[in-house]
């Protein structure tokens, strides 16, 4: 009897493209701060790269910020909330963890 070989599955496929995404976004963002951006700059919102990185659990990105020199407890905007606020809030413990770890 021969092995036939599983078909593709979605949710596989969904992983890889959000691996390349993720991939593309850290490249992008290396590019960046090698060309001289601000690691702490904030948007129009008042808030930082770290700080988004923190409200969308991107471990990955907050990882990168951080080992790049992004400030670990700036306030964010209004309420002006730090990165481990925003993590914390929105139940992202990796991320909160993460931010302990480097002082926060």
């Amino acid at each position: 009897m021969t092995a036939r070989p599983l078909p593709a599955s979605p949710n596989l496929d969904q992983l890889k493209r959000q691996a390349k995404e993720l991939r593309r976004r850290l490249e992008v963002a290396g590019i960046l701060l090698d060309a001289g951006a601000d690691i702490a700059a904030r948007d129009e919102f008042a808030s930082t790269a770290l700080a988004w990185a923190a409200r969308a659990n991107a471990v990955q990105m907050a990882e990168f910020l951080l080992a790049r020199g992004a400030p670990v407890n700036p306030p964010d905007g209004e309420p002006c909330a730090t990165p481990l606020m925003w993590a914390e809030r929105r139940g992202n413990a990796e991320v909160a963890a993460i931010l302990r770890r480097h002082g926060a």
